[in-house]
């Protein structure tokens, strides 16, 4: 979050967007889209599937998701697809996994180490 984005930007998505478990995704269909606050707060308070992939499809997909996890400094976590694949855990299967420990440093990275704005981390604070 460099503050260049706007939570009022529309994001425009079709009946392709719609997977399993898409609450808030299927709401917004009729009018074809979303606002970027609307997709975040989806993914974060319903864990949204179509709001996540639709959010994952704005920064780039999975792999730049990995990418900004190394950049805050997180080696271990990973994304490589997205919902509903990425709950498909096989065991020894490694993508789409973390650690608690990588995970808990990398919410306290993003909340309270700089990584957010202060608007954007209040904001998910109120989630």
């Amino acid at each position: 979050d460099s503050g260049t984005e706007r939570g009022d930007r529309k994001l425009s998505y079709g009946p392709d967007m719609i997977v399993e478990w898409s609450p808030a995704t299927e709401r917004f269909l009729a009018s074809g889209h979303m606002t970027v606050l609307e997709a975040a707060q989806a993914a974060v308070q319903l864990s949204d599937n179509g709001a996540t992939n639709l959010l994952l499809r704005e920064i780039g997909g999975p792999a730049a998701m990995t990418q900004y996890f190394r950049k805050i400094g997180d080696s271990v976590s990973r994304l490589d697809r997205k919902e509903p694949e990425m709950g498909d855990n096989t065991p020894g299967d490694l993508r789409d996994t973390t650690t608690p420990i990588a995970m808990a440093r990398t919410v306290a990275k993003v909340l309270y180490g700089g990584a957010l704005t202060s608007t954007s981390t209040h904001t998910i604070e109120r989630w």
